[in-house]
């Protein structure tokens, strides 16, 4: 099952926090340049601005018609669904892909940053109580350069 629309869309979300629903729905439009010249996609379930980084840039379709959708093509949920699982089965993956996971796996990028919880929730469109379930995922407490260190095994 060759669909390089849904490895696209799943990666951006990956990069972006957009879950199924806006994936499927996102349109051009929804891109917007900031005056700083920094792109940005509208997330309509959230009501939020989300800054593309070069990673999530990465995962655009390449294409010269920026009209309706941005990622065409893409097949019913329960085919996405089958072409997740089986990435999950080729890559010995345990958790089950889903754009679930992909939200999940950018708030982690975030919290990993060491972003602040202000950022993180502006970021995520959720309040900060909601963001407890999710600031367990990494270790607040920063790790000195020493410890850095011995767990790249670079001392």
């Amino acid at each position: 099952i060759s669909r390089p629309q849904v490895k696209q869309a799943y990666l951006f979300s990956i990069f972006t926090g957009l879950i199924a629903y806006d994936i499927v729905n996102l349109k051009w439009k929804d891109l917007k340049t900031s005056p700083d010249g920094k792109l940005s996609v509208w997330c309509s379930s959230r009501k939020i601005f989300i800054p593309l980084s070069s990673n999530a840039l990465r995962w655009l379709p390449d294409t010269t018609n920026h009209r309706g959708l941005i990622f065409k093509g893409l097949p019913k949920d329960t085919e996405i669904n089958n072409i997740l699982k089986l990435w999950q089965r080729k890559a010995g993956i345990e958790k089950r892909l889903n754009f679930s996971l992909a939200r999940n796996t950018f708030a982690f990028l975030i919290l990993s940053t060491g972003a602040e919880v202000a950022t993180f929730c502006s970021l995520m469109g959720i309040s900060s109580k909601t963001a407890k379930s999710y600031l367990v995922m990494v270790d607040h407490q920063p790790a000195s350069m020493d410890e850095k260190l011995k767990c790249l095994q670079l001392d």
